[in-house]
């Protein structure tokens, strides 16, 4: 029994603790928040100011044409050129953020800037070495499964899919 016992401290020696992977998350998430951010604003400048200021003026001639209480601002701003503008923005900022979970992980370091930080590297368990793109690829999309189902569950939520939504609900606790 004591001998299992040390086995199994000595394999858990080789992975991080908790509260260095919670930092470690927190440090890439601001980053990655702070890439995201200044990605917006130089879009913002550059490309949106005079779309988002052609937008409201647009909705200026609606609301002086057809009146304030017969407008829809979600028809409207479906029914612009800008929807493909901000859909276009929002996948690049999305991509941004792929990138920089896909990239780190098989760079020289082996990890983000945050576990580099907090001393952590990311290694195949088996091999001990650097993993490669295909499964970093795998681990970021992966990840993203318990978001896209929570997102589905609270579409289904809205829709009052009651079914629907404990059948998600069982899926989440099972994931």
């Amino acid at each position: 029994m004591l001998n299992f016992l040390r086995k199994q401290k000595k394999t858990q020696e080789r992975f991080a603790p908790s509260h260095k992977r919670l930092l470690a998350y927190g440090i890439d998430n601001f980053l990655v928040l702070l890439l995201r951010y200044s990605f917006i604003l130089i879009c913002w400048f550059i490309w949106f100011k005079s779309a988002f200021t052609e937008f409201g003026i647009f909705v200026e001639q609606q609301i002086a044409t057809y009146g304030q209480d017969n407008l829809n601002i979600f028809h409207l701003f479906f029914g612009h050129d800008i929807k493909n503008d901000v859909i276009i923005l929002l996948f690049l900022t999305f991509v941004i953020g792929s990138l920089y979970y896909i990239l780190m992980p098989v760079s020289k370091y082996k990890s983000s800037f945050g576990k580099y930080f907090m001393k952590i590297t990311i290694e195949d368990v088996k091999s001990m070495k650097q993993i490669t793109l295909q499964t970093s690829i795998l681990r970021y999309f992966v990840g993203l499964v318990p978001w896209v189902i929570n997102l589905v569950f609270l579409y289904f939520l809205y829709l009052k899919l009651f079914y629907q939504s404990c059948f998600l609900m069982f899926l989440v606790v099972m994931w």
